[in-house]
């Protein structure tokens, strides 16, 4: 947490890493805003009580990477930005729309001509999301969309 400059930095490092490519990875502790370096070699219990709405944002973070081929082996779209992480992934008849903004303030981002009035699901809310022309993502604000 540290390192990212606090939950909100974490969350957002982790939705990158667990959806971009590979299979995720979780330090000990990482899932509950762990602040010191776990210790090796030594007894560190971990305090699962520490941030329960980091711990639940992971657990429906993983649920939603284990449900779905396209986030497990889809192939990836990049729409590379300095301030936004954006890509696709697509699998089957299924495509995800993953948008972190990796700043400490709000991004005014400018949607690529492929993503420009578009239609969504947000995968972890199931709320409606109609893409326009540019979308502003608060500091280290996250979406997973699901077309």
């Amino acid at each position: 947490m540290v390192l990212f400059n606090g939950k909100a930095g974490a969350l957002a490092a982790s939705v990158i890493s667990f959806y971009m490519g590979g299979v995720p990875l979780i330090y000990t502790g990482q899932e509950v805003g762990r602040q010191n370096p776990l210790p090796f070699f030594s007894n560190s219990p971990i305090n699962w009580n520490a941030n329960p709405d980091m711990l639940q944002e992971y657990q429906d973070l993983l649920a939603l990477y284990t449900q779905s081929p396209s986030l497990r082996k889809g192939s990836i779209n990049n729409y590379p930005d300095v301030d936004i992480v954006a890509f696709t992934k697509t699998f089957a008849n299924e495509e995800f729309l993953v948008l972190v903004n990796v700043r400490d303030n709000t991004v005014n981002y400018s949607l690529p001509s492929a993503l420009q009035n578009s239609q969504w699901t947000d995968a972890l809310s199931g709320n409606a999301i109609n893409l326009g022309t540019t979308l502003a993502l608060a500091n280290y604000q996250y979406l997973v969309l699901k077309k």
